[in-house]
């Protein structure tokens, strides 16, 4: 099962795209094993890693998948027993939303795992171009305006040399909120750069970089994924005009949904709504004991 087969599914999100998943494999903890199937006369693809602790994962960073998704749950519990007993043990699962399950679904498999859901925020382009800004919230639009009227610009990355700028403060940006972790700049330079597997877009003052947002990308989905700004220049909103700039990107390169991603808080997701987006559900089981 090649890419563009994998693709033809709702829920085969960018962070399972063959790009992204050896950069993780490249740059961070993981080994990315493809694992493919076959049950019942039927392939299936795994996008499996394994950790530091030699366990296996479904999804390392962001969703992780099995496509197409069985059916039913009798042959998603022979494709995790078979895994289990081939490859080792799976030590957590990370589904993408749009996989039409509820938790009674994975019942055979809940004495080995619990079964958790989170939702993520999702924008409908297709609904967007319809309705275009009026599906946001009074607010958002007065920020996108604010961030016009002050001579905030935004543009594409196109160098090395603009993620040198950014990633300064991403770097800031990640101290700020107490973040012992950065995403290695090599690995944002060969996504952006020489994969084209994520974009960058930048806001900037006079020429001046003041924040920047990269999204994950595929053929219908696009993933709001770091972002980053200058502390100083932040009242000038130019997170939101970037934001605007790569909404109306997606929906002119015909993709079908802006995720907007998990929020860990309350406040973090009212806004994440005041763009239009709708709560989609996604699964994650982790292995008990």
């Amino acid at each position: 099962m090649d890419e563009s087969q994998l693709e033809s599914f709702r829920y085969f999100s960018p962070f399972s795209c063959e790009e992204f998943c050896k950069s993780i494999d490249k740059y961070l903890s993981f080994q990315y094993i493809p694992c493919k199937i076959e049950l019942k006369a039927k392939e299936y693809f795994v996008n499996l890693f394994k950790n530091e602790d030699d366990y296996l994962q479904i999804g390392a960073v962001g969703y992780g998948g099995i496509f197409p998704f069985p059916h039913s749950d009798d042959d998603f519990k022979e494709i995790i027993d078979f895994i289990n007993n081939e490859y080792g043990n799976i030590s957590k699962m990370v589904l993408p939303p749009f996989v039409k399950v509820n938790n009674d679904f994975f019942n055979k498999v809940s004495d080995k795992y619990s079964i958790s859901y989170l939702e993520t925020a999702v924008l409908d382009l297709e609904k967007y171009k319809q309705l275009s800004d009026s599906m946001f919230k009074g607010s958002v639009r007065t920020d996108i305006r604010y961030s016009i009227k002050h001579n905030v610009t935004v543009r594409e990355c196109t160098s090395e040399e603009d993620i040198e700028e950014f990633y300064i403060f991403y770097k800031e940006t990640m101290d700020r909120v107490g973040s012992t972790y950065y995403t290695p700049k090599q690995m944002l330079k060969e996504l952006i750069i020489d994969k084209k597997a994520a974009c960058l877009l930048l806001a900037c003052l006079d020429n001046k970089i003041i924040s920047g947002s990269i999204f994950l990308q595929n053929k219908n989905h696009v993933f709001y994924w770091i972002n980053a700004s200058e502390y100083k220049y932040r009242s000038l909103r130019g997170n939101y005009l970037i934001l605007k700039t790569a909404i109306d990107k997606a929906a002119e390169e015909k993709k079908k949904y802006f995720n907007f991603g998990y929020s860990h808080n309350d406040n973090i997701l009212k806004t994440k709504l005041g763009w239009g987006c709708e709560l989609q559900k996604y699964f994650v089981l982790n292995k008990k004991n």
